[in-house]
C-alpha cells in the first residue's frame, strides 16, 4: 500500500484593487495626513513671506523702474532730505568730485552728483552731472535783498561773510550755512535755514555748549526767490 504525500497548500493571490479596496481606510488616512502636511507648511511659507514683504512691495520696481524726481531751480529741498534719496538708491559718497555713474559728493555750499544711465522704452538717457545749491537772490517781506552767491558769499542787509553748508548733523538742531573756515579763518557767522514749501527761513544760531549750537524758533527773515 502506498501512500501519497500531501502538496504543500498554494499561496493565495490577492489582485492589487482588491488590496488596495480591502485597505482603503488606512490608505486615505496616510493620503490626507500627507494633503494637511502640505497645507501647513505651505501656508507657514505664505505667511512668513507676507509678513517680510508688506509694505515694501513696491519698494524694488519703483527703485528700479519709476523712481522719478524732478528738481526745478528755486524748489525747497535740504541737504538732508538729497542724502536720503540718494543713499536710498545706493548712490556712493565721494572726497573728490563725482566722475563715475551712481557717486555724489557735498562740496561746502552744493551737492555735486553723477547720475546713472538708463533706458526707458523708446529712448536711452545717458547719466548726468550736476550740481545743487542753495545759491540765489532773495528778498524778505520788506523788500530787503539777500544773495547767496554760486563762488560761496552770503551777502545779507547787515553783514557779508564766506560761508559753507555745515556737514555735521551734530553741529545744530537745524542746517547750517557758516563761515568758511580756509576763506574766513576764525569766523563766527552762523545762519540756520530751513525750507518751508518755496520759501527759505532763516534763523540765528546760539552756542549752547562748545561745538554745539541751537537755532531759535522763529525766523529772523523768510525769504522768496527771485
Amino acid at each position: 500500500m502506498t501512500s501519497e504525500t500531501p502538496s504543500p497548500p498554494h499561496a493565495r493571490t490577492v489582485s492589487l484593487p482588491l488590496w488596495v479596496y480591502r485597505h482603503r481606510l488606512p490608505i486615505l488616512a496616510v493620503f490626507g495626513g500627507l494633503l494637511l502636511a502640505g497645507v501647513l507648511v505651505l501656508g507657514y511659507f505664505t505667511t512668513r513671506v507676507v509678513a517680510r514683504f508688506d509694505g515694501r512691495r513696491w519698494d524694488l520696481p519703483s527703485r528700479i523702474y519709476s523712481d522719478l524726481y524732478v528738481l526745478r531751480p528755486g524748489d525747497a529741498v535740504s541737504v538732508a532730505e538729497i542724502q536720503a534719496k540718494l543713499a536710498r538708491l545706493y548712490y556712493q559718497q565721494t572726497e573728490a568730485a563725482p566722475e563715475r555713474p551712481g557717486r555724489y559728493r557735498i562740496d561746502k555750499d552744493a551737492i555735486e552728483i553723477q547720475t546713472r544711465p538708463f533706458r526707458y522704452p523708446g529712448h536711452d538717457f545717458a547719466g548726468l552731472q550736476f550740481r545743487l545749491t542753495v545759491a540765489g537772490k532773495y528778498t524778505d517781506a520788506e523788500g530787503h535783498a539777500y544773495e547767496f552767491t554760486e563762488s560761496g558769499d552770503a551777502i545779507l542787509p547787515d553783514r557779508k561773510f564766506a560761508y559753507e553748508v555745515s556737514l555735521d548733523p551734530r553741529a545744530a538742531n537745524c542746517e547750517l550755512l557758516q563761515s568758511h573756515p580756509e576763506r574766513e579763518p576764525g569766523g563766527q557767522n552762523r545762519v540756520g535755514f530751513a525750507w518751508t514749501g518755496t520759501k527759505l527761513q532763516l534763523f540765528n544760531a546760539k552756542s549752547v555748549k562748545k561745538g554745539r549750537f541751537a537755532c531759535e524758533a522763529k525766523p529772523f527773515a523768510v525769504l522768496t526767490p527771485q
